[in-house]
């Protein structure tokens, strides 16, 4: 028997799925790549625990698509450049899963895990801090301030590293 959540994903893809491919193939001018791109859109709505409320669904469909061809345009881009450092005929490592995939090594012990979720919620997921800000009963000036310090001390650890 489908849940509630299953229904209201079905009707999502039937009705959005032609319009975000159209703008994935857009951009990318690829079949496969646009396809994919539609694709990890509803795999990321369907990994979500909690479905946002989606006044108008397209619009976040959308935001969450364009964080999708943002981040496989950077894979692409660190694997072309891999290739190009490479000598002739040698293939470049995989570089595997990125933070997007697996993002909780990312957190700073600093960084409550509630701070951190909102922040997953936000930059990974596609929502906006007014969404964010209702899913966790709070502010939407609460929600910016959380996002502002987490980035802060994400940036803070990043360039410990270096």
């Amino acid at each position: 028997m489908e849940s509630a959540k299953d229904k209201f994903i079905a009707r999502l893809y039937r009705e959005h799925f032609q319009a975000l491919y159209r703008y994935a193939l857009a951009v990318t001018r690829d079949r496969e790549q646009a396809e994919d791109a539609a694709q990890q859109t509803f795999v990321r709505l369907c990994a979500m625990e909690e479905l946002p409320e989606l006044l108008r669904p397209r619009a976040w469909l959308l935001s969450v698509l364009k964080n999708v061809l943002r981040n496989e345009g950077r894979k692409r881009a660190v694997r072309q450049r891999l290739a190009a450092e490479l000598p002739e005929g040698e293939e470049p490592p995989d570089p595997g899963p990125g933070p997007e995939e697996h993002p909780d090594w990312l957190r700073p012990k600093q960084v409550s895990e509630e701070d951190f979720a909102l922040f997953k919620l936000v930059a990974l997921e596609g929502c906006t801090c007014a969404e964010a800000a209702r899913r966790f009963g709070i502010s939407e000036s609460a929600c910016q301030k959380r996002l502002q310090r987490t980035r802060l001390r994400l940036r803070e650890e990043l360039q410990k590293e270096k």
